[in-house]
């Protein structure tokens, strides 16, 4: 009797394996970017439209007769004339002569004053000037030193002197004059553009003889001082 053939037993073909890119979804991509270790900068909004009388001789090419009235972007109404406004590009010098102005809106402001002379960087970050015969009263969140807070005060000044210091971003300012009145300010800004803040503080104390202190100071991050702790 014979026996029934054995069962042949044949291996399974082998399978083809596909290797793909490994490719995070965009919800853990973000969750992991949310828990990076590295400082995250905070944006603060650029300004590069004058906010005041001062920033508007600033950005005058040229000293020359002036008058001008408008509307700001914002919502600031001006106006203002000076026989003589404006600063020359090449030296840097700022002149205002015989001038008044004023204007409402997010940043209150009247003015006027027999010269104001001044010198200031392409930047303006560092500035120095002299009122003479001058008198002013503000109050807004636009501040003197570029930073948006809140400002209010009002001075009158026989002769004064100013100036300011600064790294970009980090400053000093200081100042004396002989006047009556007071102002303070307080505020934030990004005056080099890096997405680390810089607070502004400014006060003035005028008493027959006047002092003005200032200070902008940057967030540390802003300085590298984070690097040395990676």
């Amino acid at each position: 009797m014979s026996l029934p053939p054995e069962p042949i037993c044949q291996e399974p073909a082998p399978e083809t394996l596909t290797c793909e890119p490994n490719t995070e979804s965009s919800d853990q991509t973000e969750s992991y970017a949310s828990h990076s270790s590295s400082p995250t900068a905070i944006a603060f909004t650029q300004r590069s439209a004058p906010t005041n009388n001062a920033q508007r001789t600033s950005a005058t090419p040229q000293p020359a007769p002036y008058a001008d009235a408008g509307v700001t972007d914002d919502g600031i109404a001006y106006a203002g004339v000076a026989m003589l406004k404006g600063r020359d590009e090449r030296t840097g010098i700022e002149v205002e002569a015989f001038t008044g102005s004023v204007q409402v809106g997010a940043q209150n402001e009247a003015q006027v004053g027999m010269a104001r002379l001044g010198v200031s960087s392409d930047d303006g970050s560092n500035n120095a000037s002299m009122d003479i015969f001058t008198a002013q009263a503000h109050a807004g969140i636009y501040n003197k030193d570029g930073s948006t807070g809140l400002n209010v005060g009002a001075t009158a000044v026989a002769i004064g002197v100013e100036g300011t210091a600064s790294t970009g971003a980090s400053g000093v300012t200081g100042g004396v004059s002989i006047g009556l009145g007071a102002e303070y300010s307080a505020g934030v800004r990004d005056a080099d553009g890096d997405g680390y803040g810089e607070i502004g503080l400014r006060g003035t104390l005028e008493l027959g003889v006047g002092v003005t202190i200032g200070l902008q100071i940057e967030d540390p991050r802003g300085w590298g001082v984070w690097d040395y702790f990676k």
